[in-house]
């Protein structure tokens, strides 16, 4: 009877100090009745600030995650491209997941203070950046989320908040130039992986259809860093994989793109035919077979 007492006495003691830790007891009130606020800090630097009480209870099921390399955006299942096909310079990239938590918005908004830190190897460090949200691979702007660009400390921050969780981007749009991609006589390409680390990019097409050719566009930069990899048909219907193959080391065609200058219009290009410039990318590549 003793050792069950004891039991007992030091199970009452356990839910009273759970009580005590417990910000959101006594439950069946809103959280917007309930005040103060969690904050938690990124590697990057950016902050998420949540109601202290919301985040204590999601806290066992919600999962944040920055990304920051190709391997980061395959899980995710994203490329570099927003909707309107335009490439895209990360400044800083998170995930918010709350798949098991019972719900797909917070009751209230987190706030968002993101760290503005493009990568070093990157161009267009001068240019405001834009916040994106993932949307079925792609990236787009939200329409009902304003943003704020601050500035402390020679740090450029963005600050907005967030209704619901998901995958966000801060970039700066890029054009790019198209390249073509192109199989040996007979093969077809049915996936194509192309993909760097600094400036982050990456970019995964699979084609119901195969086909021979492909254009991918890319970033106007040296190719030293870019990898690639490709699922071929062969002429017997058989599929082959590649192996993950530089850019440099893929035989090429003639001309080089130029990516410092601005694409020229036609007629430019007919009075400016003798002008020769070199780029960092050509514009055709030929894949091995395997």
């Amino acid at each position: 009877m003793k050792k069950i007492l004891i039991v007992l006495a030091t199970a009452c003691l356990a839910v009273a100090c759970y009580a005590q830790k417990n910000p959101c007891n006594p439950e069946g009130k809103p959280y917007a009745q309930m005040p103060g606020d969690t904050t938690i800090k990124l590697a990057s630097g950016t902050t998420l600030t949540f109601n202290r009480c919301e985040f204590y209870d999601l806290r066992d099921c919600m999962e944040i995650t920055e990304i920051t390399d190709t391997v980061g955006l395959r899980r995710a299942g994203m490329t570099m491209f927003d909707n309107r096909g335009n490439l895209l310079l990360t400044g800083g990239m998170f995930s918010i997941s709350m798949k098991d938590c019972g719900k797909t918005c917070f009751d209230i908004p987190a706030k968002v203070r993101m760290r503005i830190q493009l990568q070093p190897c990157a161009n267009g460090a001068l240019a405001l950046p834009n916040l994106y949200i993932g949307n079925a691979g792609t990236w787009e702007k939200p329409a009902d989320i304003p943003t704020k660009i601050k500035e402390e400390n020679n740090e450029r921050y963005m600050e907005f908040e967030l209704p619901c969780p998901g995958i966000i981007n801060c970039d700066i749009p890029q054009r790019g130039r198209k390249v073509k991609f192109i199989a040996p006589k007979g093969h077809k390409i049915e996936q194509l992986r192309v993909g760097r680390n600094c400036p982050l990019f990456f970019v995964d097409d699979y084609f119901s259809k195969p086909r021979r050719k492909h254009k991918v566009r890319m970033l106007c930069l040296g190719t030293n860093m870019t990898e690639l990899q490709a699922v071929l048909t062969t002429p017997g219907g058989q599929q082959t994989r590649t192996p993950f193959l530089k850019l440099t080391n893929l035989k090429t065609g003639r001309k080089q793109v130029n990516c410092k200058e601005p694409k020229r219009s036609f007629f430019s290009r007919i009075f400016t035919w003798g002008k020769k410039t070199k780029g960092n990318l050509f514009n055709k590549y030929y894949l091995p077979a395997s």
